[in-house]
């Protein structure tokens, strides 16, 4: 389940950490990154295909940032 969608980096959480997670996405909306929160609901089986298709459209290889 993506709960935040972001174009630059992509946080991974589960239960509480979720909210922690969002927490730190909004910190880094502040100074200009843009991270996609994922919530990958069960461990097992592990959705590995959404943690694939968010790193490809949040991994651009730049490392400026």
């Amino acid at each position: 389940d993506i709960k935040r969608k972001g174009e630059d980096i992509t946080l991974v959480a589960t239960s509480s950490m979720i909210q922690v997670a969002l927490g730190a996405a909004e910190k880094l909306s502040q100074i200009g990154i843009s991270a996609e929160v994922i919530d990958p609901r069960t461990t097992s089986p592990l959705d590995k295909q959404a943690f694939i298709e968010s790193a490809k459209k949040t991994s651009r290889g730049d490392s400026s940032k």
